[in-house]
């Protein structure tokens, strides 16, 4: 499979088993925001993002086989002064889509979670999920 093709079964499972279920709006890969021009009404939303990392040659011969490794990273913001319960509740629902499944030839691992706390212009509070994946090729 290619790149873009696994790039495109991440991102579905995102957006069906998170983006979807929760309502919650994203901002993903080269993709413009216009939902965050509306400050009268702010509101939790993600940004989801997929990250390569090393490749290795896993077996020789006339059947090559490559395995790739990277992280899809859900970063999770909710407005400063709201509390956090949303925004975990949020953090939950991707660690429950991703964690130990397959799908179509994508392994995840086990999300893991990262405070990053207040953003840098004091608007929101953030939180990272992690959640490695491989697949072979």
């Amino acid at each position: 499979m290619t790149l873009r093709a696994k790039h495109n079964t991440i991102r579905s499972r995102f957006k069906t088993e998170v983006a979807d279920a929760r309502s919650l709006s994203t901002v993903y890969d080269n993709s413009r925001p216009s939902f965050l021009s509306d400050v009268t009404q702010p509101h939790d939303w993600a940004r989801f993002t997929i990250l390569h990392s090393e490749a290795s040659q896993k077996e020789i011969g006339e059947n090559m086989t490559f395995r790739y490794a990277g992280i899809a990273v859900t970063q999770l913001f909710t407005v400063i002064d709201k509390g956090d319960n949303d925004l975990l509740l949020n953090a939950d629902t991707v660690v429950t889509a991703f964690r130990g499944v397959q799908v179509s030839g994508v392994r995840f691992g086990i999300p893991y979670a990262t405070t990053v706390g207040r953003t840098p212009d004091g608007k929101w509070w953030q939180v990272n999920i992690n959640c490695p994946f491989t697949f072979d090729e």
